[in-house]
């Protein structure tokens, strides 16, 4: 009679405790995980802008302030390492970013002043496309791609002056649609444009400062929902939806 090994092909396994399979593990923490270091920009900066990208072997890159200048410069990530593209039209930091690293936009942003000026990226240069109604920067992120795409909030004047005002993209023009609840500088990141995220941020004077407020996005309008945890704003982010976000740093 052939034993149990004839028919698995491997040994049974002797254990001292009950293992935890690694889909249940997932189900119980769907975000654990750990940082490791990727290769270093070409170009260093803050207040950078990128794509939604699922992957990390397909990032972007592009904008930001080099502590010196606004900078246009635009970098692609294979994984390992960053390689240098065309740079932006107008040179700028703190633009809202969406799509792919085949098909970006840059979306408004500080040139030296708020700039309404809106570029797609298809994978080789930037084009200019339809200017958004309310010029803005520290947008932080976006929902969709360069063909639809919402963003929302940012710094709408200087010195500092934050807006609730929410922009959709049919992708040849921008509609004003249903305010932010909390006007700020915010995070946001998603593909889809019906089911997104914004959380924590800057408001601002005479409240000022950083908030923790969460809100959701249906599509149409955004809704309150529970708090981060660190108030924070200027950090990263990443997600998928509303409910697959995650925001680090700040």
């Amino acid at each position: 009679m052939a034993n149990l090994k004839t028919f698995s092909g491997f040994p049974i396994q002797n254990l001292t405790s009950d293992p935890v399979p690694f889909a249940q593990a997932k189900i119980n923490n769907p975000y654990v995980g750990v940082w490791s270091s990727g290769g270093n920009l070409n170009t260093a900066r803050n207040n950078i802008a990128g794509g939604n990208s699922a992957t990390p072997s397909a990032g972007i890159a592009f904008g930001g302030y080099t502590g010196t200048a606004q900078t246009g410069a635009t970098e692609e990530y294979n994984g390992t390492a960053w390689s240098e593209q065309n740079d932006l039209n107008t040179a700028r930091s703190g633009s809202g970013g969406v799509g792919i690293q085949t098909a970006a936009m840059a979306i408004s942003g500080n040139s030296g002043s708020l700039t309404a000026v809106n570029e797609q990226y298809d994978g080789t240069s930037w084009t200019e496309v339809a200017d958004v109604n309310t010029a803005r920067d520290n947008i932080h992120g976006g929902f969709g791609g360069n063909t639809s795409a919402v963003i929302g909030g940012g710094r709408s004047a200087t010195p500092a002056t934050y807006t609730g005002n929410t922009e959709s993209w049919n992708g040849s023009a921008w509609t004003e649609v249903n305010d932010l609840n909390t006007a700020r500088g915010t995070n946001h990141s998603s593909p889809s444009t019906s089911d997104g995220i914004a959380a924590g941020g800057v408001v601002a004077p005479p409240a000022g400062g950083y908030v923790a407020n969460v809100e959701t996005w249906n599509g149409t309008s955004w809704t309150e929902t529970t708090d981060i945890n660190t108030v924070r704003g200027q950090a990263g982010s990443s997600g998928t939806s509303g409910s697959a976000f995650l925001l680090f740093g700040g």
